[in-house]
């Protein structure tokens, strides 16, 4: 089953979703693997979603969406981190 990457955490004003406890329980209920967060251009739920999902033994993906202004207006683009350089770069 593959990973879904686009959570929104309590930690994202607008569009915020649950707990991570709920998030996670119903991610373990459906077989799901792994999890990701990508909050708008804010990293705040990143280590608490670390550690919720090291505790529930499920492989968590760390990201961001932030907002881009191009020639052609604004535009969202999604940022996840690979390693220790992406880390820091994001």
């Amino acid at each position: 089953m593959i990973p879904h990457l686009g959570l929104h955490t309590k930690y994202e004003i607008l569009n915020g979703s649950g707990s991570f406890e709920d998030i996670i329980a119903k991610a373990k209920f459906l077989g799901t693997p792994a999890l990701g967060i990508a909050d708008s251009n804010t990293l705040g739920g990143a280590f608490s979603f670390q550690l919720a999902c090291q505790k529930a033994e499920i492989d968590f993906v760390l990201g961001e969406t932030v907002t881009v202004k191009g020639s052609k207006g604004k535009f969202k683009l999604k940022l996840y981190v690979q390693n220790k350089r992406g880390w820091q770069n994001l």
